[in-house]
């Protein structure tokens, strides 16, 4: 079960757009299989049929547009969803790009301080060597 407090990332969103592009895709394709059969199928009817039965005329036309709509309405969601995609993953390029100063200058600190507590050490050691003789 997901969980319904975890705040989405862009990582996430990138994810979950591409799953539904491909979705889509797959139905773009399946659509235009489903466009090709009806195309041939009216015009298997206006070369062989009875081009004076209006109904049988009219199915094959319904047929043609429904799946020309599909298929245009799938390529337009596919356009978005690809423009998306596109947003979303500049937009983590530049999250990328933003926090790589903040990662070097992380960096330094931790060197920095490394090299602090080595001096710390060192001079721990010289005031305890001075103080044994003291005891």
């Amino acid at each position: 079960m997901p969980n319904l407090f975890r705040k989405s990332t862009l990582s996430d969103d990138i994810t979950a757009a591409k799953k539904r592009l491909a979705v889509l895709i797959e139905r773009r394709t399946d659509a235009k299989q489903v466009f090709d059969a009806a195309v041939g199928s009216r015009e298997a009817f206006l070369i062989g049929g009875n081009l004076d039965d209006e109904r049988t005329s009219e199915k094959h036309e319904a047929k043609v547009a429904a799946a020309t709509s599909k298929v245009q309405g799938l390529d337009s969601a596919i356009t978005a969803m690809q423009l998306q995609v596109d947003d979303l993953e500049a937009k983590l390029r530049l999250e990328v790009e933003a926090t790589e100063p903040t990662r070097h200058e992380a960096i330094r600190i931790e060197v920095e301080t490394a090299c602090v507590m080595s001096q710390q050490e060192v001079e721990l050691a010289k005031s305890r060597a001075l103080a044994m003789p003291v005891s």
